[in-house]
């Protein structure tokens, strides 16, 4: 069934499964991920969850994926969808401490691990210095990274403090597929084709969570 999404360009419906060449198939291309999680990000499940629960809850749902190199489209929409209204495990004051940027022969999936641990972090910090509810934080504002705290592998600058910001910088920023027609918007030039997406990797992924904290 398709997902009915209403933005700036009217309503469109989002199919989250494709007929291609007489088959059935899922997300099939950079621009489809890009409508299903802009879809995701608008639902209500998503209104209803803070940054730093769905953070918590993303990072506990990937877990289950720790031994694949790397997820289909769909399972990554999949892992997205549990994160809206999974279990959100408790805060370990430990990774605040720890040295979450050593990445020397580590994995890609404890990368990513590693990298969520960090925003988690940096959101309780910016939300205990006063920064979270910035009225003008939408511009951008620096996590205060407490003294004593170890290097961390992510920006210091956040952009996006919701849920539905944090899915749809961090779909756009690293895998592209916004066009146009989407929003009913005038550009300058064509953007490319819609680009094939087989699988995504744990780097992909990654990439997703830092665009997430800092694309605009």
């Amino acid at each position: 069934m398709p997902v009915q999404v209403t933005g700036p360009g009217g309503s469109r419906a989002v199919p989250l499964t494709i007929e291609h060449h007489g088959r059935v198939e899922t997300l099939r291309t950079n621009s489809d991920l890009y409508l299903a999680v802009v879809a995701l990000g608008e639902s209500e499940p998503a209104q209803r969850r803070s940054l730093d629960d769905y953070l918590r809850a993303f990072w506990s749902a990937g877990y289950d994926h720790r031994e694949a190199d790397a997820l289909s489209p769909g399972q990554f929409l999949g892992l997205l969808g549990t994160a809206m209204d999974g279990p959100v495990p408790p805060f370990d004051p430990f990774w605040a401490r720890e040295d979450l940027s050593h990445t020397d022969g580590v994995d890609a999936y404890t990368v990513w691990a590693r990298t969520l641990r960090a925003q988690i972090c940096d959101i309780r910090e910016l939300t205990e210095a006063g920064v979270y509810e910035n009225a003008n934080r939408h511009h951008g504002v620096l996590a205060p990274r407490p003294c004593g705290v170890e290097l961390r592998p992510i920006p210091e600058r956040w952009c996006n403090f919701d849920v539905t910001s944090y899915l749809e910088c961090g779909v756009e920023g690293a895998f592209g597929g916004w066009l146009p027609e989407f929003d009913g918007a005038i550009v300058d030039s064509e953007p490319g084709e819609p680009l094939q997406l087989d699988q995504l990797t744990w780097a992909d992924i990654t990439k997703f969570t830092i665009c997430g904290q800092s694309y605009e």
